[in-house]
């Protein structure tokens, strides 16, 4: 269910609009972000990450009036763990262009999956005990870039300026790794089939599991 150019613009105006009125995350940040949580090895609920996308639990509050905002958030999700989970090889990386330079942007990205990579930080050490060397270095490789991003690499400028010219194949590369590895362990399953059937479902008329407060019929199960 791979996401279309359409549904991306408009993520990406949604977000933009949010961002000059909160502290919203763009739509790279919510691409790299998403990913992480979906290839985190424990479940993270959205009610504990959506606030994050909007800026914090203070910007949350008001944006509880847009359901749109939600559904469109959440089913970016969905589509992202539907590939990782379906068709990893298939997976499109979202990333950004600098609108006065042409330069890729890729940090955002890798900021956005730091996000969500620091709400389960212990989890992440399965990857390092299991042994498996390709998601190890891939999950080392998404960390250099963050380091880079910060300003704090180690590394020479000539393998800089290479992880910089070969971020749009690094990262999608580094994500299919951690998603192989996952599903090995039955993380990645286990999270994106519960996407595929509806990891927002709820019955009766209970509380959406996105935490806006309304029936999940009447938010995320409206589309």
């Amino acid at each position: 269910m791979r996401h279309t150019g359409e549904e991306i613009t408009f993520l990406t105006d949604l977000l933009d609009r949010l961002g000059e009125e909160r502290e919203a995350m763009t739509v790279v940040e919510l691409d790299g972000f998403v990913a992480g949580l979906v290839l985190c090895p424990e479940w993270v609920g959205p009610a504990e990450w959506l606030p994050l996308v909007w800026g914090g639990d203070r910007a949350s509050e008001d944006v509880e009036e847009s359901v749109d905002a939600t559904l469109a958030v959440t089913d970016h999700y969905r589509r992202v763990a539907e590939d990782l989970t379906c068709d990893p090889h298939g997976y499109r990386v979202v990333l950004g262009f600098d609108p006065d330079t042409g330069a890729l942007l890729w940090e955002p990205w890798v900021w956005g999956f730091r996000q969500a990579k620091g709400l389960r930080p212990e989890a992440w050490l399965q990857i390092g005990a299991s042994g498996d060397e390709e998601a190890m270095a891939s999950l080392a490789m998404i960390e250099t870039m963050n380091d880079i991003d910060e300003g704090v690499s180690d590394l020479a400028e000539d393998a800089v300026e290479e992880i910089r010219r070969s971020a749009s194949d690094l990262i999608p590369d580094c994500v299919r790794a951690l998603a192989a590895w996952a599903l090995s362990k039955g993380f990645g399953g286990e999270l994106g089939m519960a996407a595929a059937r509806g990891a927002f479902e709820a019955v009766g008329g209970a509380p959406c599991h996105c935490g806006s407060g309304r029936t999940y019929e009447r938010c995320c199960g409206s589309n």
